[in-house]
């Protein structure tokens, strides 16, 4: 769209007459724009968009419902405590300035003023109110040669079409747009599993019977201060939508997993790639080398350090969201497991991994004997901490997950 010139401008403020006299009640102010309430027999909403390419205004009957009850921004903060009460008195575009417009606001004792440049590279909304100034950017000395004599202008009707176009956003497949994708994916795939944890509607009813029994067997469901009724009703009302919830989530999960698939990068036909997990560096600090065995399982890699020290390097870079599995009864046998954030191994995966670090690890009885029953600990790395100063890579850790393999002899 191109910028509104002068003409353009002063019909834009005859659209405005309408709020003559309008009382100002509320403001909702975001990075790229700045929406005005007023109440004036209806209500209307006068809405500024500062972007720096194209700046514009519209004046629309909308109730404002939806605000932001924390403004940050000095000049939407100082407009809520001052401006908030006062009534619109005229709307003009300053002529010596060309496209700059002037709000003015009164009431019985006190004038307040709202300045909204629409030049190209300078665009600011500003608050004047005695020796008060307040700007929405920072203020820049405007370029000399504003005040040109426009004869040519668009129609309302036109600029309203070229505005609306302008706001429809174009798809671009880049890999910022693929990794927000992969990201939503992986928001739904955790909704989804945190959805199906629990069967709502059979743990309603066993609190419902037999409250002391279901609070020890599901202790990290209990809300403080709650009263017991409370908590079934509670209970089942999330019964009530977790089968809608679950449907709709898959649901979601199809169309996301099929734009994944068939996503092609803008210029190019080559397939976009998932994520990786980020790789451990090869050497610390300290620039010694890191030694480590590797083994990949389905789409993740697990890392296991060849001595106390260079398990110790992988758990300081481990991300908090990797999984840590450690062999029961072993000592410096564990193995780090790059996962993506929101993402679980399966059993199978889980099953693989530990059998690679029951064959690396130090046990004599794989000598004798044919089969050995064996238990591996695991849990996310942010659970898992160094013990300070210790140098043969003792851990201290907080609850962890058990599981029980059996190796056979090949």
């Amino acid at each position: 769209m191109k910028a509104l010139n002068s003409l353009e401008i002063d019909l834009k403020i005859k659209e405005l007459k309408v709020l003559s006299g309008a009382q100002l009640q509320k403001i909702d102010i975001s990075a790229g724009s700045i929406k005005l309430g007023f109440w004036h027999n209806e209500a209307y909403v006068l809405e500024f968009f500062l972007k720096s390419s194209l700046p514009y205004f519209e004046c629309r009957k909308e109730v404002f419902r939806k605000y932001s009850a924390s403004i940050k921004r000095p000049l939407g903060l100082y407009l809520r405590s001052h401006g908030v009460g006062m009534y619109l008195d005229h709307v003009c575009r300053v002529k010596d300035q060309g496209r700059v417009i002037n709000l003015g606001f009164k009431t019985l004792e006190n004038q307040l003023s709202l300045e909204f440049i629409m030049i190209m590279g300078f665009v600011n909304l500003s608050v004047y109110h005695g020796d008060k100034k307040i700007h929405f950017h920072k203020p820049k000395d405007l370029p000399l040669g504003q005040t040109k004599t426009m004869t040519e202008h668009r129609s309302l009707a036109e600029i309203e079409a070229e505005w609306k176009g302008s706001q429809k956003s174009k798809p671009i497949n880049t890999q910022k747009a693929f990794t927000r994708l992969l990201k939503t994916k992986d928001k739904i795939e955790s909704d989804l599993f945190l959805a199906q944890k629990y069967d709502y509607k059979k743990i309603a009813e066993l609190f419902r019977d037999d409250f002391d029994l279901a609070a020890k067997k599901y202790s990290e469901l209990l809300a403080p201060g709650l009263e017991p009724f409370d908590l079934v009703a509670r209970l089942f009302k999330k019964a009530s939508k977790q089968d809608q919830k679950i449907q709709g989530a898959r649901e979601r999960l199809e169309i996301l997993e099929d734009e994944i698939k068939n996503y092609n990068f803008k210029g190019s036909g080559k397939a976009a790639q998932p994520r990786q997990p980020q790789s451990f560096r090869s050497k610390n600090k300290k620039g010694e080398n890191l030694r480590f065995k590797k083994i990949q399982v389905g789409p993740w890699v697990g890392y296991l350090g060849k001595s106390g020290k260079d398990n110790l390097e992988l758990l300081r870079q481990a991300k908090s969201w990797y999984l840590w599995i450690h062999l029961k009864d072993e000592a410096s046998a564990h193995l780090v497991v790059a996962l993506n954030k929101n993402k679980e191994l399966t059993d199978a995966e889980l099953k693989e991994f530990s059998l690679f670090l029951f064959e690396e690890g130090t046990s004599e009885k794989r000598k004798t004997s044919p089969k050995i029953s064996f238990e591996v600990w695991y849990t996310l790395c942010g659970q898992v901490h160094p013990i300070k100063g210790d140098r043969l890579g003792r851990v201290t850790f907080g609850k962890v997950n058990r599981a029980q393999f059996l190796w056979t002899k090949n």
